[in-house]
């Protein structure tokens, strides 16, 4: 099937054990369809879901356009075969010199470069984070690539998580994190003192959070 001058392969099963439909992408370019009771007609739901469709579609042609994100910039990358690995801005390009050419490997380098900016950032900022918050005990921070959250907290052993992902967005939006992350040393769940207190210490901490969750970048890493 044609869908915007690009070919799909969709393949549609029935589940007759619940009702409605369920649309996925397995690969760049087969789309699974599951019908279940009372579903639409495949033009139906492929006509409701034209824009989903038609994002994934584009998510796999910004994919080959390699780009990455750092700090909210956009940044073309340059792969060069070197017997060292680095990376050197040129503008708005990144040329990523590597010892081997495969993805694991140039991903590793990018995100380490993630990981160092975001230790330099707590490293200027947790002391004033701690004061806003009146706390006085040490903190331990933790780096991970997940694909789940932006950060997470586990207060008992006094350890904040953070994505390596953030450096890619504007300072704002992972101090705005750093925030979230040091509330629930006072509150465990997102309740309304939760939100109070960020909203008392972090101005405009909703909407800023509210934008971060709208930010879809489309990188090749």
């Amino acid at each position: 099937m044609i869908i915007n001058g690009k070919e799909v392969e969709v393949i549609v099963t029935e589940n007759k054990r619940y009702y409605g439909y369920k649309l996925r992408f397995k690969m760049p370019n087969i789309l699974y369809v599951e019908m279940g009771k009372n579903s639409l007609s495949l033009e139906e739901i492929l006509a409701k879901h034209k824009r989903f469709i038609n994002n994934r579609l584009n998510y796999e042609k910004k994919e080959a356009s390699n780009v990455i994100h750092y700090l909210g910039k956009e940044y073309k990358i340059n792969v060069i075969e070197s017997l060292f690995d680095n990376l050197i801005f040129n503008g708005d390009e990144i040329n990523i010199y590597s010892k081997k050419l495969d993805k694991i490997h140039i991903k590793k380098i990018i995100y380490d470069m993630y990981e160092r900016t975001l230790r330099d950032i707590v490293l200027k900022y947790d002391s004033k984070v701690k004061r806003d918050f009146k706390i006085n005990f040490d903190v331990t921070y933790k780096y991970s690539i997940v694909k789940t959250y932006f950060g997470e907290c586990y207060p008992k052993r006094r350890l904040i998580i953070l994505n390596k992902s953030l450096s890619k967005y504007d300072l704002i939006y992972i101090l705005s994190v750093i925030y979230h992350e040091y509330a629930h040393f006072y509150y465990s769940n997102h309740q309304k003192g939760f939100y109070k207190l960020l909203d008392s210490l972090f101005p405009d901490y909703q909407n800023i959070q509210k934008n971060l969750r709208k930010i879809k970048y489309l990188d090749l890493y």
